[in-house]
């Protein structure tokens, strides 16, 4: 299944903003009842109103087990360098692109193919099409 570019572009930052927070949703199935894991640098908003439409503040364990498990099965079944990637510049918040391209010894051109090959996968899997 192809992606439109327009389709990539529109989905390609709820994709990522899961990708990101994969640690925070491991660390809430590791720890049960304690809460949910926080990303600091987002701003989530809490409502005490049942029928609000603000974000829940609190991550369901059943989202967070769908979203962890879709992550590993793309994840798994990407090649080596797709991995190395997804694991600097999603589940890691330390390297730049410029680190990654050095460590993994590729052009700039090939690392946003890789990226975008691997995002379309983790698009159609979580559900976003």
């Amino acid at each position: 299944m192809k992606i439109s570019k327009d389709e990539y572009k529109k989905l390609k930052g709820g994709v990522e903003r899961e990708l990101r927070n994969y640690p925070y949703y491991l660390i809430t199935l590791e720890t049960p009842g304690l809460g949910d894991a926080t990303n600091w640098n987002e701003i989530r908003t809490k409502s005490t109103h049942p029928g609000s439409k603000t974000e829940k503040s609190v991550i369901d364990n059943e989202h967070a087990k769908f979203i962890v498990n879709a992550i590993e099965y793309v994840y798994d079944r990407l090649d080596d360098v797709s991995k190395r990637i997804m694991d600097l510049f999603y589940f890691r918040d330390d390297w730049t692109i410029d680190e990654i391209l050095k460590e993994l010894h590729i052009e700039k051109n090939k690392f946003y193919k890789l990226k975008s090959r691997a995002l379309e996968k983790f698009i159609i899997v979580l559900g976003y099409l």
